[in-house]
Protein backbone atom coordinates (compact mmCIF):
# COMPACT_ATOMS: atom_id res chain seq x y z
CA UNK A 1 0.00 0.00 0.00
CA UNK A 2 1.10 3.58 -0.80
CA UNK A 3 -0.51 6.85 -0.21
CA UNK A 4 0.20 9.04 -3.33
CA UNK A 5 -0.90 12.58 -3.89
CA UNK A 6 -3.56 12.92 -6.71
CA UNK A 7 -2.88 16.75 -7.79
CA UNK A 8 -1.77 16.28 -11.58
CA UNK A 9 -2.73 13.49 -14.21
CA UNK A 10 -0.12 11.15 -13.53
CA UNK A 11 0.87 12.20 -9.96
CA UNK A 12 2.93 9.38 -8.35
CA UNK A 13 4.33 11.68 -5.26
CA UNK A 14 4.46 9.27 -2.03
CA UNK A 15 4.26 9.97 1.81
CA UNK A 16 6.26 7.14 3.78
CA UNK A 17 5.16 7.98 7.06
CA UNK A 18 2.03 7.70 9.76
CA UNK A 19 -0.45 6.94 6.95
CA UNK A 20 -3.03 8.91 9.22
CA UNK A 21 -1.18 12.13 8.33
CA UNK A 22 -0.60 10.79 4.80
CA UNK A 23 -4.53 10.49 4.32
CA UNK A 24 -4.71 14.05 6.48
CA UNK A 25 -2.42 15.78 4.01
CA UNK A 26 -4.94 14.82 1.22
CA UNK A 27 -2.70 12.08 0.07
CA UNK A 28 -4.90 8.91 -1.46
CA UNK A 29 -4.51 5.06 -0.60
CA UNK A 30 -3.27 3.18 -3.50
CA UNK A 31 -2.25 -0.49 -3.57
CA UNK A 32 1.07 -1.78 -4.82
CA UNK A 33 -0.47 -2.66 -8.26
CA UNK A 34 -2.28 0.26 -8.89
CA UNK A 35 1.00 2.75 -8.31
CA UNK A 36 2.76 0.42 -10.97
CA UNK A 37 0.15 1.25 -13.35
CA UNK A 38 -0.39 4.87 -12.21
CA UNK A 39 3.94 4.76 -13.32
CA UNK A 40 3.27 3.05 -16.40
CA UNK A 41 0.36 5.30 -17.86
CA UNK A 42 -2.08 2.54 -17.48
CA UNK A 43 -4.30 4.40 -14.92
CA UNK A 44 -4.76 8.51 -14.18
CA UNK A 45 -5.98 10.48 -11.75
CA UNK A 46 -8.93 12.03 -12.58
CA UNK A 47 -11.26 14.50 -10.53
CA UNK A 48 -9.43 12.59 -7.26
CA UNK A 49 -9.90 9.02 -8.48
CA UNK A 50 -7.62 6.44 -10.37
CA UNK A 51 -9.75 5.74 -13.50
CA UNK A 52 -8.18 3.62 -16.55
CA UNK A 53 -6.07 6.29 -19.13
CA UNK A 54 -6.80 6.32 -22.93
CA UNK A 55 -4.23 7.56 -24.66
CA UNK A 56 -5.63 10.17 -26.90
CA UNK A 57 -4.31 11.58 -30.69
CA UNK A 58 -2.04 14.32 -28.94
CA UNK A 59 -0.44 12.07 -26.30
CA UNK A 60 0.55 8.98 -29.35
CA UNK A 61 1.97 12.22 -30.87
CA UNK A 62 4.25 13.38 -27.93
CA UNK A 63 5.76 9.76 -27.27
CA UNK A 64 6.64 9.24 -30.83
CA UNK A 65 8.40 13.02 -30.95
CA UNK A 66 9.96 11.66 -28.04
CA UNK A 67 11.36 8.59 -29.35
CA UNK A 68 12.14 10.79 -32.33
CA UNK A 69 14.56 13.24 -30.14
CA UNK A 70 15.83 10.67 -28.31
CA UNK A 71 17.21 8.96 -31.34
CA UNK A 72 18.68 12.12 -32.73
CA UNK A 73 20.69 12.50 -29.63
CA UNK A 74 21.84 8.77 -29.81
CA UNK A 75 23.23 9.99 -33.45
CA UNK A 76 24.37 12.60 -32.67
CA UNK A 77 26.77 11.20 -29.77
CA UNK A 78 27.44 8.28 -32.74
CA UNK A 79 28.82 11.33 -34.66
CA UNK A 80 30.74 12.53 -31.94
CA UNK A 81 31.76 9.45 -30.73
CA UNK A 82 33.17 9.13 -34.71
CA UNK A 83 34.73 12.50 -34.83
CA UNK A 84 38.50 11.69 -33.62
CA UNK A 85 38.25 9.14 -37.48
CA UNK A 86 37.28 11.62 -39.63
CA UNK A 87 40.09 14.12 -37.65
CA UNK A 88 42.56 11.50 -38.56
CA UNK A 89 41.65 11.13 -41.95
CA UNK A 90 41.77 15.01 -42.54
CA UNK A 91 44.93 15.18 -40.90
CA UNK A 92 46.50 12.45 -43.38
CA UNK A 93 46.66 9.72 -41.13
CA UNK A 94 43.69 6.88 -41.86
CA UNK A 95 43.95 6.19 -45.75
CA UNK A 96 40.96 7.23 -48.27
CA UNK A 97 39.83 3.48 -48.56
CA UNK A 98 39.77 2.66 -44.79
CA UNK A 99 38.06 5.86 -44.00
CA UNK A 100 35.29 5.15 -46.30
CA UNK A 101 33.30 2.97 -44.23
CA UNK A 102 33.09 5.49 -41.37
CA UNK A 103 32.20 8.15 -43.68
CA UNK A 104 29.84 6.31 -45.28
CA UNK A 105 28.36 5.59 -41.95
CA UNK A 106 28.64 9.07 -40.35
CA UNK A 107 26.16 10.13 -43.69
CA UNK A 108 23.99 7.35 -43.06
CA UNK A 109 23.74 8.77 -39.44
CA UNK A 110 23.45 12.56 -40.46
CA UNK A 111 20.84 11.67 -43.18
CA UNK A 112 18.39 10.11 -40.41
CA UNK A 113 18.99 12.99 -38.00
CA UNK A 114 17.96 15.19 -41.33
CA UNK A 115 14.91 13.18 -41.81
CA UNK A 116 13.65 13.16 -38.04
CA UNK A 117 14.36 16.80 -37.43
CA UNK A 118 12.25 17.35 -40.82
CA UNK A 119 9.38 14.97 -39.72
CA UNK A 120 9.38 16.76 -36.28
CA UNK A 121 9.49 20.72 -37.56
CA UNK A 122 9.32 20.67 -40.79
CA UNK A 123 13.04 21.85 -41.38
CA UNK A 124 16.32 21.99 -39.94
CA UNK A 125 19.29 19.14 -40.23
CA UNK A 126 22.73 18.78 -40.61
Amino acid sequence: MKYVSNQTKFDTSTYSGNPDVALGNGYVAVSDEDYVKLCNHELCWQDGVLTAYEKTAEDIQEEENALKYARIAELKRLLSMSDYKAIKYAEGYIAAEDYAPIKAERQAWRDEINTLENELSGGGGL
